[in-house]
């Protein structure tokens, strides 16, 4: 009973990776958006370790980009 439940569950969290690993290679073909806001979060994550003094400003800083 066990076993099943658990195939179940592998199964099915494989499918929702195949999809949303298909709905990421959509957004990123199709969207402008999605790009830009990628190559923003790309750019800006590694500065802000640059620009923050303190751990707070840190914190706020990557929660603005995301």
């Amino acid at each position: 009973m066990l076993t099943k439940l658990l195939s179940l569950m592998n199964r099915r969290l494989i499918i929702a990776g195949r999809n949303s690993s298909k709905g990421l290679k959509d957004a990123i073909l199709k969207e402008e958006g999605f790009r830009v806001q990628v190559f923003l979060c790309l750019f800006l994550t590694p500065l802000a370790y640059f620009i923050a003094n303190s751990y707070q400003q840190l914190i706020m800083l990557l929660v603005v980009l995301f």
